[in-house]
Order: C-alpha cells, then sequence, then structure tokens
C-alpha cells in the first residue's frame, strides 16, 4: 500500500517538475518576428466568434448612439 502511494506521489512531483520547465520556458521566451502570422484567421467560420464580434459590433453602436445623444443634449 506505502509503495503505491510512493509510486504515485513520485509519479505526480515528476509531472509538476515537467509542468514548472514548460511554464518557465513560456515565460522566458520573446514572441518571433511572424509569431502574429499563426493567429490570422484562427477564428475563421467559428459560429462563436462571429457571434461575438456581432454583439460586439451592437454594443459599440449602441454606445456610440447613447453617446451622441449625450452630447447632443449638452450643446
Amino acid at each position: 500500500m506505502s509503495s503505491d502511494i510512493d509510486d504515485r506521489l513520485s509519479e505526480l512531483e515528476r509531472g509538476l517538475k515537467q509542468l514548472n520547465q514548460k511554464v518557465e520556458q513560456l515565460i522566458e521566451r520573446k514572441p518571433g518576428k511572424d509569431d502574429w502570422l499563426k493567429t490570422v484567421g484562427w477564428a475563421k467560420n467559428d459560429p462563436y466568434y462571429a457571434k461575438a464580434e456581432k454583439l460586439g459590433r451592437e454594443y459599440r453602436e449602441r454606445d456610440r448612439r447613447r453617446t451622441l445623444k449625450k452630447l447632443d443634449a449638452g450643446s
């Protein structure tokens, strides 16, 4: 029983060590010159992204109209 727990603990410690090493690599990594190219088009044909984009546009339009009304009322 104790051996099983020791084995599982050792496995968890190895996994944690690997995870910490990966995090350190990501923290130290400097963005490459063309990294932005990897993200271009990532949301193409994604219905959730399209919905979020539509909702954001509608929100900005409503906010713009409210702001213009306030500005007109203050003149």
